[in-house]
């Protein structure tokens, strides 16, 4: 273990503040990874005669992180193949909708696109059209803006 703090002592010795993380094997828990803070420690001379650490157990916060990024790489990995439309607002206003690739084969909207048609002010929207008893809907009675305005099931 000291083999990997000594060159961060070392910094905080010569007088500089240091932060890093690292994984640290500890007596009776095992590996733990941390997040340490060292700040050297002056005389009245303002030479360096040490330094104080603070350090935090994030081993929980590093495990919560690495099944987070498992679950998004799921659901991307979900997304791109179901056959059938998902698109998802990423906004409350729905300025910004994406979708999977068969959401934008529907809709005849190239891949990368916005399929919003309530985009933010000045930028067009997508030319597909979405009708209800031959009518185009306006944007905002569309069912997606109308989900994210009231927060009700449409």
């Amino acid at each position: 273990a000291f083999a990997r703090i000594e060159p961060h002592a070392r910094e905080a010795l010569a007088g500089r503040r240091v932060e890093y993380e690292a994984d640290l094997p500890f007596n009776g828990i095992g590996p733990r990874a941390v997040r340490v803070a060292c700040e050297p420690e002056r005389d009245g001379d303002g030479r360096v005669v040490g330094y104080v650490a603070a350090v935090l157990d994030i081993t929980d916060r590093r495990r919560a992180e690495e099944e987070l990024r498992r679950r998004a790489e799921e659901v991307e990995t979900l997304m791109e193949f179901l056959p059938v439309a998902v698109i998802r607002a990423e906004d409350p206003a729905c300025h910004r909708l994406t979708g999977n690739l068969a959401a934008h084969r529907l809709l005849g909207v190239p891949v990368g696109a916005g399929l919003s048609k309530s985009p933010p002010p000045g930028q067009p929207g997508p030319a597909y059209r979405t009708l209800q008893d031959g009518a185009e809907v306006p944007p905002d009675r569309l069912p997606m803006q109308t989900a994210c305005r009231t927060g009700e099931e449409v």
